[in-house]
């Protein structure tokens, strides 16, 4: 039988023989294959991310318009491309009425006529001029044969402060004065018999009142104060009834509009 001699290594370093030789050169393979997916592991990365961190991000280009077609300067943004701006706004307090205009139907009964006026001098105080004609009755002697009634005119302010509200409405405290002359006929007096009557002289007093107003401006005012006394018109007659009051009641139902 013819025997086999020994076998040199690729490298030709050392020698093996048969089936050894094939394990260790098998083994030799695996060996560097490890090693090469271990470096590839290792630097890639290494390698890889200077090369993605230095790419720049380049939008899609827009293309070319065609020939004939319009361009559009001030296309809207494309969606991921928006801007957002914040602004803020602020509110505005609605502004406050300044002019209320109203009469007074109670004033009718004695009869009297006249207007109201309430001015915004803040938006808590306000001033209230108002004047009145008219020709109520008068209070006789035993004597007396002129006329029952008498031409009387009228004319006052008030001082309101609102403790709740404002022109718009709300709760009124304040003051009033007024004054009021009468024409009278020797023998008559003008409202001695009545606490709510018109009394002929100047009268001042507190006041307290409550108003009403709708968003269209309609406005509901009512008012009570006690006149005192300051000073009294006489009669040119010693024989006319005297007023003996010291102070009268003074009530308004004001109706109109503010604006």
């Amino acid at each position: 039988m013819g025997s086999t001699g020994p076998l040199v290594h690729s490298d030709g370093v050392g020698s093996c023989d048969g089936s050894r030789c094939e394990y260790h050169s098998g083994m030799h393979r695996m060996h560097s294959a490890a090693v090469t997916a271990l470096f590839v592991v290792l630097f890639s990365p290494c390698v890889l991310a200077p090369t993605l961190a230095s790419a720049d991000y380049l939008p899609p280009q827009k293309p070319a318009p065609s020939e004939g077609e319009p361009v559009m300067e001030n296309e809207p943004p494309k969606p991921g491309n928006r801007k957002i701006y914040v602004v803020e706004v602020e509110d505005e307090a609605p502004k406050t009425r300044a002019v209320s205009v109203t009469l007074d139907p109670l004033s009718l009964l004695y009869p009297m006529y006249g207007v109201h006026l309430e001015i915004a001098a803040t938006p808590e105080f306000s001033v209230g001029p108002f004047f009145a004609f008219g020709s109520p009755k008068v209070d006789q002697s035993a004597t007396y044969v002129g006329s029952d009634r008498a031409s009387t005119w009228q004319l006052g302010a008030k001082g309101i402060y609102y403790a709740q509200g404002n022109m718009d409405g709300g709760i009124q405290v304040g003051v009033l004065g007024q004054y009021t002359h009468a024409k009278l006929d020797p023998g008559a007096s003008l409202g001695t018999a009545s606490t709510t009557g018109p009394g002929a002289g100047f009268v001042a007093g507190p006041l307290l009142g409550w108003k009403f107003v709708t968003k269209g401006g309609f406005t509901i005012d009512s008012q009570i104060a006690i006149g005192i006394f300051v000073a009294k018109q006489k009669a040119s007659d010693d024989s006319a009834a005297k007023d003996d009051r010291a102070a009268l009641l003074i009530a308004n139902l004001l109706v109109g509009w503010t604006f």
